[in-house]
């Protein structure tokens, strides 16, 4: 998963990608949720499709984008 990337630059995305593999079920749905500094948690459908900010579709590299936070904390995880 992504972690300590380097601070967007102001009015750009923070784009979180997670490599997730099947242990013994297939992954019907991977969910990104995420909070900016003490607001409320926020839940985004990450994809693996090709689209939305992933590069790759089937690569099992599941991506969600969190859109231009302000310059302060944010906090997230992921969850099948």
């Amino acid at each position: 998963m992504t972690r300590n990337p380097a601070p967007p630059a102001a009015g750009t995305d923070l784009v979180i990608t997670a490599l997730v593999r099947p242990t013994y079920h297939p992954v019907a749905q991977v969910t990104m949720y995420y909070r900016v500094m003490f607001g409320g948690e926020v839940t985004v459908a990450m994809r693996d499709d090709g689209t939305a900010g992933d590069a790759v579709a089937g690569d099992r590299f599941y991506t969600a984008v969190i859109p231009a936070p302000p310059i302060s904390r944010v906090r997230w995880f992921v969850g099948t």
